[in-house]
């Protein structure tokens, strides 16, 4: 397991490199990979959710998400030119409409399959919760944070998987260090998880975003902070959503698209709700 994730983190390095510094190509690798990460992250919800017999309709939901998606990241092509509020107004009736009309056809075309509504309403409610979760972070995508020459994306995703790795650090050594271990938050659902993880991956995730705040003149260094403190705790609970998941279904991992580090939601699992904290805080701010 551990050789693999050496072979794929690199990877996954690589990749977010082209995606942030290499423009243009970076942009049309995006817009490509929005539909394609849409389906994954569909069709694991949709097995986790089969594995605790709720019905669901795993192709013609990642379907609909990938539709959707695609919908949702058109104001790339123009950058910030294109993201006013009209076109925002226009953006949102869009991705509203569409799973309704879509979901509509299904209802005419497979009217006499058994558990054909439970199954509607279920795909509607996943097409809808990974919208609502990941479509934010999309949006990130053209701006940079602090007006300087860091992607406001890139800074979300650095900042949410520093909370990761330094709990993870921080974690692994408070268990071996201390005497009697540490101290678990809940290991009923994530057995892992620590007072001290917490604490070390939050401070990690603070010191990220102030060494990223450096590069985005003339962004504010306690904003940064704040940014840190808000992403840093998102991040631990959509961990811990994921984790509660998956042991409702009893699986150990999500999928196996990306080897030695599971599936789609392994990976993406600390970003569930900060698209969302990242826009409340940016409009507080």
């Amino acid at each position: 397991m551990f050789k693999l994730r050496l072979i794929s983190f690199p990877l996954c390095l690589a990749l977010l490199a082209v995606l942030f510094f290499w423009p243009p190509y970076g942009q049309w690798l995006f817009v490509a990979l929005v539909p394609v990460i849409g389906v994954l992250l569909t069709l694991e919800l949709c097995r986790m959710l089969q594995t605790l017999r709720v019905p669901t309709a795993p192709l013609l939901t990642a379907g609909v998400t990938a539709v959707v998606w695609l919908a949702g990241t058109p104001h790339l092509f123009w950058g910030e030119k294109g993201w006013n509020e009209l076109y925002f107004a226009i953006r949102v009736a869009v991705i509203a409409l569409l799973p309704a009309l879509v979901l509509l056809a299904w209802l005419l075309v497979l009217l006499r399959r058994p558990g054909l509504f439970a199954g509607i309403l279920v795909s509607a409610g996943v097409v809808f919760l990974l919208s609502a979760s990941f479509l934010p972070l999309a949006s990130l995508y053209p701006y940079q944070y602090g007006g300087g020459r860091v992607s406001l994306l890139f800074f979300v995703i650095a900042v949410s998987k520093s909370m990761d790795t330094g709990g993870y650090i921080a974690g692994m050594l408070s268990a071996r260090l201390l005497p009697g271990g540490n101290h678990k938050i809940a290991p009923s659902i994530s057995p892992k998880k620590s007072w001290e993880g917490f604490f070390g991956g939050l401070l990690l995730a603070v010191g990220v975003a102030l060494l990223l705040c450096q590069l985005c003149q003339p962004a504010s260094w306690w904003q940064a902070a704040v940014f840190g403190v808000v992403l840093g705790i998102g991040s631990f609970f959509g961990d811990l959503t994921e984790s509660a998941l998956k042991r409702a279904a009893g699986i150990k991992d999500s999928g196996a698209w990306i080897p030695g580090m599971g599936g789609a939601f392994d990976v993406a699992d600390s970003l569930i709700y900060n698209g969302i904290l990242t826009y409340f805080l940016l409009l507080i701010f």
